[in-house]
């Protein structure tokens, strides 16, 4: 489900019927549990089947290798989730950063309960079960300005045995290189925050904490794109356009994604 820009941008919380409200966390949110904490939480949202062995229960990650392809077809990160209490407890902490609700994890239905306080009385007004689950995921990671890649797609979405070994082949061709420390560093949130506050014409050290985390990437990239122009722009004031390429409306081309 692809969200529309103007929803994304928006401070408000997205309503999922029969679910509940999913939010875009401010940089005060997440300055509050700390960038590492948050960064844990996107990840564990992001983790399949085959990266949950592969990353959380490596003495189980053979086991998985050997499994039949119908089984890998069949499973889910949900069916993972519900079979640990413990785990699952850790996503209901995960779900609750990113939703104006409380979520709870019922052990007994194998389900997550979405709670609303009314009159003083805390009531339940959704749940996330395996039907629903990937949806909602995919809904917090786009509020996050997270797109998933091929690595993230879970197995169990592929219809057939012949999809299944062209996604193990993409797969296997789009492992991205490690990212050195320094590009950590360069693109971490503490050092966007710091970027965009100084060189930004609107927003500073002690306004941007308001902004969501998708208004910053928003704006993070925007920055880019006006210095690039401003760049060109006075490039062709100088020494002419006799090619007419420059574009004067280029500045608000869109920037997203897709």
């Amino acid at each position: 489900m692809n969200i529309d820009k103007l929803v994304l941008l928006s401070p408000l919380p997205i309503y999922i019927k029969d679910v509940g409200n999913i939010m875009s966390p401010t940089l005060l949110d997440i300055s509050k549990i700390g960038e590492n904490e948050y960064k844990t939480f996107l990840y564990m949202l992001q983790l399949t089947p085959e990266k949950y062995y592969k990353d959380v229960d490596k003495e189980a990650y053979k086991i998985y290798q050997a499994l039949d392809d119908k089984i890998k077809l069949e499973m889910t990160i949900y069916d993972l989730i519900i079979s640990n209490k413990e785990i699952a407890k850790q996503y209901a902490n995960v779900l609750n950063f990113f939703f104006v609700e409380q979520v709870i994890f019922n052990e007994e239905f194998k389900q997550f309960d979405v709670y609303k306080m009314i009159n003083n009385k805390n009531i339940k007004i959704g749940i996330i079960t395996r039907k629903n689950f990937d949806g909602i995921v995919d809904i917090i990671l786009q509020r996050n300005y997270v797109q998933r890649s091929i690595e993230d797609e879970d197995y169990s979405k592929v219809k057939n045995k012949k999809a299944l070994e062209i996604l193990k082949k993409l797969k296997k061709g789009s492992k991205a290189k490690e990212q050195s420390k320094q590009e950590i560093k360069k693109y971490s949130i503490a050092n966007i925050v710091s970027a965009l506050s100084a060189y930004s014409e609107a927003i500073n050290i002690s306004s941007i904490w308001n902004l969501t985390i998708y208004q910053l990437y928003d704006q993070f990239a925007r920055l880019q794109n006006k210095i690039l122009f401003n760049i060109n722009a006075n490039s062709v004031s100088v020494w002419g356009d006799s090619d007419n390429k420059f574009k004067f409306d280029r500045w608000y081309d869109p920037i997203d994604k897709n």
